[in-house]
């Protein structure tokens, strides 16, 4: 009997016992419900300006890109002038000083147009004067941007 009495004890106690868990589980869930309430606007500011900070790192991204592209076209460009100078500095000097074979003007100092112009003319044989035969055979293989190329280096010696 005792053991009877017993185990309808426990039998209650552990039933009141999931009554209360029951009961303080409510007010939990219900906070909890206010919480997420509550966070929904912060959520959705802070998804906003996530997307604001991946809109500027993108555009940020393009600038620095195009700066790239832009010295990486330059810095090819100035390598492949230097590459074919290389061939004209035998008769006008590292830097375009000499008077080739004494015969030439010296091309330091002139501007791009300048240099193009000349080059342009030898290639079509309408320029030059006592070196007009050695210079169409120097030129008549360069490309409009191989001249370009060559004349920019010249002018920033």
């Amino acid at each position: 009997m005792k053991i009877i009495l017993s185990i309808m004890i426990a039998m209650f106690i552990i039933g009141c016992s999931e009554d209360a868990a029951k009961q303080e589980s409510a007010p939990v869930a219900a906070k909890e419900a206010v919480v997420v309430e509550k966070a929904q606007p912060v959520k959705e500011t802070v998804v906003e300006k996530a997307q604001e900070v991946k809109e500027t790192v993108i555009e940020k991204a393009e600038e620095v890109k195009e700066v790239i592209v832009e010295k990486v076209a330059e810095a090819t460009a100035t390598a492949n002038g230097a590459l074919l100078y290389s061939k004209c500095a035998g008769c006008h000097g590292k830097n375009g000083e000499k008077s080739a074979l004494n015969k030439s003007a010296i091309i330091a100092n002139w501007s791009v147009s300048q240099i193009e112009d000349a080059l342009n003319g030898y290639k079509a044989g309408t320029y030059g004067g006592a070196m007009k035969g050695m210079m169409v055979g120097q030129v008549k293989s360069l490309s409009e941007a191989d001249i370009t190329a060559i004349a920019e280096y010249i002018a920033k010696k």
